[in-house]
């Protein structure tokens, strides 16, 4: 007769309440012993006491799965939700279900991740379980983080692309067909042989966002007579999606659909070559898409930079005389803020001359406009036109010197998975990463136009006050809601305060913790769980058998554990000793050595129960079956 003892190790482990991983898994492990042990013929196998940590389960639906995460500056009783360029992220957990609370931590995860809305804070939101000294589960601990400054990095689109071949650039609209991209010296050429608008050298980069953590676009433009260089919101004049039953569904965004139309073609932030009659010479002419006068749509408006309360200029800047031999121009996103520097070649020192470092008191058209949540996703765009006496200007070039884009993870520039099967409605295949793409998407144009036209983007009334980059990441706050606010609106239905152990403290504005630029939101409750599912224990390497029925086959399953331990818990420490043992014949019909034996804790369908975590002891009972 003999009492094996078997332990998964994490419990002799530096970090014993750490995730374990491959043999050392509290519901998955495997003892090596060092001296084997002889098991007599005719020897059967029973669990004398097992003692494990068992994670309860959520029952999870639309009634506690929603919630929302503001990203911005922290709203007050001055600086209300309608005077800010963010808006609340909506967000769902799924599957719904029955789940533990490791995979809820995950679907959580994969929910937070999928409400950020910020091209500079993707992929970097994670939900973990906490526990407490003796491993048992204590609630959720939210993190977020911020990704670095983006200065110095290359993201330079690298493929060949035209109005044929759209591989890192769109069309700046349908009739946009006389460009070419080279990737290998990164030109953008004028193809086309007139100099009248069709077909125009215009075109979107698409590969990749600026990052808005010091991001630079900067373009050579001294091979160009006539162009336009600027940032844009994602627009495609043509984009395709296939419909669960097969059909082609063909849809325009060349720009909002509640934007004016005007000649020069879309864009956010906007700087060209303007061809002055009078005077006979090209003009340094800025102009940004802002609200309109109506408060119900967007319009593009002039950048009067020569007015900014210290510009290096007093008048538009005469790119035909060029007295200070520039050639380069660059858009720096800074956080919120977008400047514009020129400079003659790459490395002589920039000159600042649209900036809102430059603001005038109350002067709201002198330099460009906040970035929002609808635009925080920004392009490369650029134009090349024949000049104004009828000249071609065939093979002119810009040329790219600096793109630092965002590598994300999954990104794709229409705003769904393409990797997903067509057979799934078009809102199941959203990548929820661009808040405006998302939004066209889905056909809700409304909280669009809302943050659109919002104070900080009319241009009369009190200057915005803008946030940049602190210590090389964006100083935006994070603000998780986890029930309905009055304050960050919209919030409607948010319900899952109670599920993440968070009562009463929604919406979260301060976080419980730092770990450099990551801050930490820790559940100030614990949430109720409930033990409705079976756990079962497996034997491996041995030769006893049993019969699951749920699965239809042999098994190797020896125990299963009461909902209630001999304590009257069912979740926690539990520890098990049955009062009347049940063994199984090993069938062996000669002694046998044995060296390595396993534990599983498995459900009904021998699925792995991931809601036994920590530390897991079980003792087995091994003895030759007695005499009839």
């Amino acid at each position: 007769m003999s009492l094996v003892i078997l332990s998964n190790t994490s419990l002799y482990k530096g970090d014993q309440f750490g995730p374990a991983d491959g043999i050392d898994r509290a519901y998955s492990f495997s003892n090596q012993l060092q001296t084997p042990i002889v098991i007599p013929k005719n020897s059967e196998v029973a669990l004398q006491s097992l003692k494990i940590n068992k994670d309860g389960t959520f029952q999870v639906g639309r009634s506690n799965s929603l919630f929302y995460q503001y990203i911005g500056t922290k709203l007050t009783d001055s600086f209300t939700f309608d005077k800010s360029p963010r808006h609340p992220g909506y967000t769902r957990i799924y599957p719904h279900g029955e789940t533990d609370t490791d995979t809820f931590a995950e679907n959580v995860t994969t929910a937070m991740n999928k409400a950020i809305y910020h091209p500079d804070l993707q992929a970097l939101a994670t939900c973990e379980v906490k526990r407490n000294s003796s491993t048992s589960f204590d609630g959720y601990e939210l993190k977020y983080d911020k990704a670095s400054s983006a200065s110095g990095t290359n993201n330079k689109p690298t493929q060949n692309s035209s109005s044929s071949n759209q591989a890192d650039f769109v069309k700046g609209d349908l009739f946009s067909d006389g460009w070419e991209y080279v990737g290998s010296n990164h030109r953008f050429y004028k193809r086309s042989t007139n100099a009248s608008e069709n077909p125009r050298a215009f075109a979107q980069i698409k590969s990749s966002p600026l990052s808005c953590t010091q991001g630079n676009f900067q373009v050579n433009y001294g091979n160009a007579s006539n162009w336009s260089v600027g940032l844009s919101r994602y627009c495609n004049p043509q984009v395709k999606h296939v419909t669960p039953d097969g059909t082609q569904v063909f849809r325009y965004f060349d720009k909002p659909p509640y934007c004016e139309h005007n000649g020069l073609g879309f864009y956010d932030y906007l700087a060209c070559s303007v061809y002055n009659n009078a005077s006979d010479i090209y003009e340094l002419r800025m102009y940004q898409t802002v609200a309109n006068g109506l408060r119900d749509g967007l319009e593009l408006k002039e950048v009067d930079y020569w007015n900014g309360s210290g510009s290096p200029v007093s008048e538009p800047y005469d790119l035909s005389g060029n007295a200070s031999g520039f050639n380069h121009i660059q858009f720096t996103v800074d956080g919120e803020a977008v400047d514009v520097t020129l400079t003659k070649g790459v490395s002589s020192t920039p000159s600042k001359i649209c900036s809102p470092d430059y603001q005038a008191a109350d002067n709201k058209t002198s330099y460009f406009k906040p970035v929002a949540q609808t635009c925080a996703y920004l392009y490369g765009k650029m134009e090349i036109r024949g000049t104004a006496d009828g000249d071609a200007r065939t093979d002119d070039y810009l040329q790219i010197h600096k793109y630092e884009g965002r590598d994300i993870t999954g990104f794709n520039y229409d705003g769904f998975d393409t990797t997903l099967p067509n057979s799934l409605p078009l809102n199941q295949r959203l990548t929820n990463q661009d808040w405006y793409a998302t939004l066209l998407n889905i056909k809700t144009l409304g909280y669009l136009i809302d943050v659109d036209t919002r104070s900080y983007n009319q241009m009369f009334g009190n200057n915005h006050t803008f946030v940049k980059t602190s210590g090389g990441k964006i100083a935006y706050n994070v603000v998780p809601i986890l029930s309905q606010s009055d304050k960050y609106q919209p919030t409607l239905y948010a319900n899952t305060e109670e599920i993440l152990g968070f009562n009463g403290a929604s919406p979260m504005e301060n976080p419980s913790s730092f770990n450099g630029s990551q801050v930490i939101f820790t559940s100030s409750t614990v949430p109720e769980l409930i033990s409705n599912q079976s756990v079962f224990v497996r034997l491996n390497g041995l030769t006893q058998r049993s019969t699951n029925g749920a699965t239809g086959n042999q098994s190797q399953i020896i125990y299963h554990c009461p909902r209630f331990d001999n304590s009257g818990n069912q979740t926690g420490g539990l520890f098990f000793e049955p009062g009347e043992k049940t063994y199984l014949d090993i069938n062996n019909s000669s002694d046998i050595q044995v060296n390595n034996l396993s534990i599983d804790f498995v459900d009904k369908r021998e699925r792995f129960m991931k809601s036994v975590v920590g530390s897991s002891v079980v003792v087995l009972h091994i003895r030759q079956k007695p005499k009839m």
